[in-house]
């Protein structure tokens, strides 16, 4: 069972949405708060997979709590990488998402991801020796939806950075098995 919790979907849609309700009221009495915006940038992307006329809608608040929270803290990582992750989901999307004016792009999500590195080692991580498994991932799937020429050597030594890690949490197990999916073509 590797750390994972598992909730009926109908308990999940529940505290989910009671996450939210908890997340609107942290951030109304802490408006400063990156952590507050962090989580409700996380509970947005979370309901928005319970709401079908809605979702792309839920998207483009989560990513603007994201980008708050990289405004108010720019000293840590995780801010960059979240919206690391609304970039690449965007761009992955597609017309879908610039239909409903949320713009993606690769090379945004490639740049914060490169940001959220440049900030590592962080203390937030000290559990973790310092580096942000995931990050690593995200990375190589970035540089891959890319298809820069040059950047496959790039690609492959942060691929086996990733495979070469020690994983100390669950993500970091979840992102290693996604890394040992990863083939990089020679040609």
């Amino acid at each position: 069972m590797s750390g994972s919790v598992h909730t009926p979907n109908g308990d999940r849609k529940k505290l989910a949405y009671e996450g939210k309700d908890h997340a609107t009221a942290a951030v109304a009495c802490g408006p400063d708060c990156w952590q507050a915006h962090m989580f409700m940038g996380c509970l947005y992307g979370v309901c928005s997979g319970f709401e079908m006329m809605n979702k792309l809608g839920s998207a483009k608040e989560m990513k603007k709590e994201f980008e708050l929270a990289c405004e108010l803290c720019g000293d840590c990582p995780e801010p960059y990488h979240s919206l690391g992750q609304a970039e690449f989901g965007f761009a992955e999307a597609g017309t879908a998402a610039r239909m409903m004016g949320l713009k993606g792009s690769y090379d945004k999500a490639l740049e914060l991801f490169q940001k959220a590195e440049s900030l590592c080692p962080h203390p937030c991580y000290a559990n973790q020796g310092g580096h942000y498994n995931t990050n690593w991932l995200m990375i190589v799937k970035t540089m891959l939806a890319l298809k820069k020429k040059g950047t496959k050597e790039e690609t492959k030594q942060w691929l086996q950075k990733l495979l070469d890690a020690e994983p100390q949490t669950p993500d970091d197990r979840k992102a290693l098995v996604e890394g040992q999916k990863i083939t990089i073509k020679e040609k």
